[in-house]
């Protein structure tokens, strides 16, 4: 036989071997790479589970009396004191009144920041007419994990966790 005929079949194989070192180590490569990927997804989709249940939001919602329906400041009783409150777990954090047919306003100031306060109005009617006054409260509550807390008289609030 020639040497040509033995050096061959010893090339071809080595060339196969080659061939086989590359494929398995491609193969294992992908492997490692795809359990690396799964762990990663796996890792993000528990993220966003726990994010999912955490949607902070402050809501303000105004509270008020209809101005038609408004409490009568009656006449002649010197001063009177009109009140509307906030939801129990709201802060009030501002305010104002409507005041006509008659009232003079006094004061608007907001009646405790405490949860559930309110918006007060101090009023006088000294014209004899109906003195009807509509006071008005801003509220804020936290929801999804947001709490509001009230940190001194004057409606001043801060957010927290």
């Amino acid at each position: 036989m020639r040497w040509i005929e033995r050096v061959v079949p010893v090339v071809a194989l080595a060339v196969a071997g080659v061939a086989v070192y590359i494929a398995l180590n491609a193969r294992d490569t992908a492997t490692r790479e795809r359990a690396e990927t799964n762990r990663l997804t796996a890792q993000l989709a528990e993220q966003r589970a726990r994010l999912g249940r955490f949607h902070p939001t402050l809501v303000v919602q105004q509270r008020a009396d209809d101005p038609f329906n408004a409490p009568r400041v009656k006449a002649g009783a010197g001063m009177q004191n009109v009140t509307v409150t906030c939801d129990e777990g709201a802060v009030v954090v501002g305010g104002g009144f409507n005041g006509f047919d008659g009232a003079t306003i006094l004061g608007s100031v907001p009646d405790g920041v405490r949860s559930g306060g309110g918006w007060l109005v101090n009023a006088v009617n000294e014209n004899g007419g109906r003195g009807r006054v509509a006071p008005t409260a801003v509220c804020a509550h936290g929801e999804g994990g947001l709490q509001v807390r009230s940190t001194a008289v004057g409606a001043r609030a801060t957010l927290g966790p």
